[in-house]
């Protein structure tokens, strides 16, 4: 069944037994998140981060609650002002509605691939409106102490400002030319990492966020964005039965890109220096002028 195969990908079992053996050794190890240093990221949210995000709302379909971009963008001042005061409780007090957790999957058909097979549907997560502007705030702060910490390596394009993930084509395209000019070759190896955004390993997020030194709410909000989410998939007007997402990011986040970045980041450190790389959607190994072309 479809949703049997989409809690699947997300599922602990989806890994090598190798893994997780590793898996279960590392969480193991506790991550202690509280601190008594004041961060600027752990401030509380002011109505002008609140306002800047819901300009950058587009209309699209609501979550589970039903409320869409258009009425948070439309509410009052004084409704602005108690929507401020939940995003504060949740985020410095860590109270996270569930139903914020809760997606709903509507599974779109893949050109040219067979309708019978569970594997040819891609998803598309509808989640709450409400949490997905909070997210939007907390991902500006977090890409903030990211680029101003220079915490993510030079070699990550994707979802960062100025940088684009055609920059890796102009990057590789320049060296090819160069590796032509002078008669030599260029090896180009790309990963392609199928299901990236369902199989993302979640402690490992938090553990590279503890490694950063990203402490206190900022760091609880985003444990608590990742834990206990669950989805349903709905097919014109019949659901499916909640399903569980052991693993993964949320699909349809902002939020969910950064924290995808930060999952890959150590992906280059064992590449030795000699060969270029570049993190976009996929991994970009290559090796110039390799050896000069036989005349």
């Amino acid at each position: 069944m479809l949703w049997q195969n989409m809690e699947n990908v997300s599922s602990n079992h989806s890994y090598p037994q190798d893994f997780l053996r590793i898996k279960r050794a590392q969480e193991l190890i506790p991550l202690d998140f509280n601190t008594r240093r004041k961060e600027e990221y752990n401030d509380e949210i002011h109505v002008n981060e609140l306002r800047s995000a819901l300009k950058t709302c587009h209309n699209t379909a609501p979550g589970k609650d039903g409320i869409h971009y258009a009425m948070l963008k439309n509410l009052s001042d004084g409704a602005i002002e108690m929507l401020l005061v939940v995003y504060n409780r949740v985020f410095l007090e860590g109270l996270f509605p569930s139903v914020w957790s809760e997606a709903i999957l509507l599974p779109f058909l893949k050109p040219s691939k067979d309708p019978h097979e569970p594997s040819s549907y891609r998803p598309i997560a509808l989640t709450s409106c409400v949490c997905k502007v909070l997210e939007k705030i907390i991902n500006a702060r977090l890409s903030c102490v990211l680029d101003g910490r220079d915490l993510l390596t030079p070699y990550q394009y994707g979802f960062r400002k100025m940088r684009n993930t055609l920059d890796t084509l102009v990057r590789l395209e320049s060296h090819i030319l160069v590796s032509f000019a002078r008669k030599k070759q260029l090896v180009a190896v790309l990963f392609d990492i199928e299901k990236a955004y369902a199989t993302t390993w979640k402690y490992n997020i938090l553990g590279v966020i503890h490694r950063f030194g990203i402490r206190g709410p900022m760091a609880f909000f985003i444990g608590n964005f990742l834990k206990n989410r669950t989805f349903q998939v709905k097919i014109g007007s019949c659901k499916s039965v909640p399903c569980e997402q052991e693993q993964g990011t949320p699909q349809g986040s902002v939020l969910s890109c950064t924290l995808f970045s930060i999952a890959i980041n150590d992906i280059v450190k064992d590449v030795p220096d000699d060969i270029c790389k570049s993190l976009t959607w996929m991994i970009w190994l290559y090796i110039s002028h390799l050896r000069v072309l036989p005349p």
